[in-house]
């Protein structure tokens, strides 16, 4: 399979995008194709999955499949982008990462938007075919009510899980490619080498 751009497991499939052939659905166990679902734009992110639906994003946004046959229930569209970060589902949500430096918030149930972080301009143009502009990598973290989201701009966000409101945010100076919370510790990869641990809240700040 040409291309391959992710993986993600989900229940007895193993879900596969690649630019050529979209999302695909192989069985774990003899690896035969369940089912398929071609893309309308080249796949550039992994796929991701929860209990019921499987999450592609491309292009052209974010769809959501029913895990059992593939069947496409919605799809949202996002600003035109390449969007290189997995899908996060998040209880009632699915959290998508744009290329453009945007954190988007969809109902999982039917791709409605419910709310939408942005994020400043990079401090170093890292993303594909971008000049200038917020941009991001790094897919956001889930932490208990709250959801972690670092971008170009060298910010790491903390936000609420159901509005979107920022709690705190905390002024890095380098771009960041990615997190991890544990307990009231968190640690952020800095796209310059470095790892930095928080104890948050560490910056308050107005939406």
């Amino acid at each position: 399979m040409a291309a391959f751009t992710g993986s993600a497991r989900a229940a007895d499939l193993v879900l596969i995008t690649s630019r050529r052939h979209g999302l695909v659905a192989l069985d774990t166990h003899g690896g035969t194709m369940r089912w398929s679902a071609p893309a309308p734009f080249p796949a550039m992110a992994p796929p991701a999955a929860d209990g019921a639906r499987a999450y592609a994003c491309s292009a052209a946004g974010v769809r959501a499949f029913d895990l059992r046959d593939g069947a496409e229930l919605w799809a949202a569209p996002l600003p035109r982008a390449i969007h290189t970060v997995a899908p996060l589902p998040a209880g009632d949500l699915v959290l998508q990462a744009t290329g453009g430096g945007v954190l988007v918030a969809l109902e999982a149930e039917t791709g409605a938007e419910r709310w939408r972080v942005s994020t400043d301009p990079a401090l170093a143009e890292l993303g594909p075919y971008r000049r200038g502009g917020p941009s991001t990598g790094a897919r956001p973290v889930r932490h208990g009510d709250q959801v972690l989201f670092g971008a170009d701009d060298g910010r790491l966000r903390c936000v609420d899980l159901g509005t979107g409101t920022l709690r705190w945010r905390a002024d890095l100076g380098a771009p960041i490619s990615g997190c991890v919370a544990r307990g009231n510790l968190v640690l952020v990869a800095l796209r310059s080498g470095e790892v930095v641990a928080l104890r948050p809240p560490v910056h308050r700040t107005e939406p």
